[in-house]
């Protein structure tokens, strides 16, 4: 986890009576690095609140930044203090959960996945012959049983990052391409693209296979000049 000075001097120069702008948020998730939700939640809180004491948060701004670290169907069923303040006024630190009340929720927010639809995430794959349109409709509604978000927009960023990093059948940039697609219908139509591609390359990779196999028959059908037979050369003939 590699830190970076120049918000570290602004993280440390901040009033706590002035939450982090939400630029210096995504600049700490960055740093945080991608949820990996098939992680344990003590390595996750870990992870955050070694960010945390670096940068000198407040509670105030750790939970804030838990929030915004998290996929957005977890975040929404974080509890108070962590998910909302406690006290009378937002801006005041001790109204926000502490760095226990932060691991309770991720142990909270981690677990109240259905455990049959956690294993099915885990061994989905698109596989060669996969029709696209069927398995992204069909891995979407593992997605949204699986992390309770029956309302989900198929258009959530963390959906379809997940749904990318599924797809190991293909090659990389095109992962990364479906990674930061811009929206689910446009992920569908570059998983189209690339198996018809795909499937012409292979096309074309037979078609040379079999022009060159009957070249090699071809070559053996040369009459033999000793005995005038066909189906072997003079050196052959016995």
């Amino acid at each position: 986890m590699q830190s970076n000075p120049q918000l570290q001097t602004k993280v440390n120069n901040h009033s706590n009576s002035a939450p982090l702008t939400i630029q210096d948020r995504n600049n700490l998730c960055h740093i945080l690095g991608h949820f990996d939700t098939s992680t344990s939640p003590v390595i996750l809180s870990n992870k955050l609140e070694a960010v945390i004491t670096q940068y000198n948060l407040g509670n105030g701004d750790a939970c804030a930044l838990l929030r915004a670290w998290l996929p957005s169907q977890l975040a929404a069923q974080l509890r108070a203090p962590v998910g909302t303040h406690k006290g009378v006024s937002p801006d005041i630190d001790a109204n926000w959960g502490n760095s226990g009340d932060r691991l309770k929720e991720l142990q909270y927010v981690m677990c109240c996945r259905d455990a049959r639809g956690t294993s099915a995430i885990a061994n989905a794959s698109l596989k060669e012959g996969d029709d696209p349109f069927l398995f992204c409709t069909e891995y979407l509604a593992l997605y949204k049983i699986t992390y309770n978000c029956p309302n989900m927009s198929p258009d959530d960023a963390d959906f379809w990052y997940s749904m990318a990093n599924k797809c190991t059948l293909i090659d990389s940039s095109t992962r990364i391409t479906l990674r930061n697609t811009s929206s689910y219908t446009n992920f569908v139509n570059i998983l189209k693209d690339w198996f018809k591609d795909s499937k012409h390359k292979n096309a074309t990779h037979n078609n040379i296979s079999i022009l060159t196999e009957s070249q090699g028959k071809q070559r053996f059908l040369r009459r033999c000049f000793k005995c005038g037979k066909c189906g072997h050369i003079m050196r052959e003939c016995v």
